[in-house]
């Protein structure tokens, strides 16, 4: 029997669909597209950081076929320095760990495919930043949103799959208007799902027949984000509310 914490992530997972395939105009032979992510080295700031501000110099085009092939980043190990007589990125993270590439069907990034290896960071997820991540170009106040990450048994790789999505997703669905900066933390567990906006839901490589709520976004409110805090370790058993806001929740 199917509980209520997993109808309520099938909801999100199948919203998300329904957003993505919007951006087609409901009709299939779209291109589908990748954007291409070249790091050196990984943390969370510079990575959650780097993710907005590429995600922010996308063009509208560029946004709506890349939301259409669900924010699809192929992600290789390389050092950015070693690349800018090569490829021309849009984005380089300020500490030069990452190189974002604009989202382009996978012929127009053979180069570096071919010149790069697939990304694997086998050492654990490092401690959440101590400061607020700011916002691209935020003309919001001194206001939070919280983005909170259950990080057992998360490898590095999976933690910037999923965060990239939310964040990215977020950002095109102006979700994150309201707000200056983003607070990240790192849970020992799923939160109880209360209070939260946006959420990133995938199966669970544990268990494939389940979803997993993978990164857990909470808006800017008149309480503020962190009402919730002592609630947040608890485990999300069968109790979990949800607050949809405009757009649909991240898969």
């Amino acid at each position: 029997m199917t509980t209520p914490f997993q109808q309520l992530l099938h909801a999100e997972h199948t919203r998300r669909a329904a957003r993505a395939l919007a951006d087609t105009g409901g009709v299939g032979g779209v291109p589908r597209v990748a954007a291409v992510a070249v790091v050196r080295d990984f943390t969370p700031a510079s990575f959650a950081h780097s993710a907005l501000a590429f995600a922010h110099l996308l063009a509208p085009e560029q946004r709506a076929l890349w939301y259409a092939s669900f924010t699809r980043t192929v992600y290789l190990a390389g050092d950015p320095h070693n690349l800018r007589f090569r490829q021309s990125p849009i984005h380089v993270s300020d500490n030069g760990e990452i190189a974002w590439f604009a989202p382009f069907p996978r012929p127009e990034h053979e180069v570096l495919l071919r010149m790069l290896r697939p990304f694997q960071a086998p050492h654990r997820i490092g401690a959440a930043p101590t400061d607020p991540v700011p916002l691209p170009c935020s003309t919001a106040s001194a206001a939070l949103a919280r983005l909170d990450i259950p990080t057992a048994n998360l490898s590095i790789l999976d933690y910037a799959v999923h965060v990239n999505h939310l964040l990215a997703e977020s950002l095109f669905d102006g979700l994150l208007i309201d707000a200056s900066a983003i607070r990240i933390r790192h849970l020992s567990r799923t939160p109880v799902l209360i209070g939260y906006d946006r959420l990133r839901v995938a199966p669970d490589p544990a268990f494939p027949h389940l979803l997993r709520a993978y990164a857990c976004l909470a808006l800017p409110t008149d309480a503020g984000t962190d009402d919730q805090s002592e609630q947040a370790e608890s485990q999300t058993d069968d109790t979990c509310y949800f607050r949809p806001s405009a757009g649909p929740c991240s898969r």
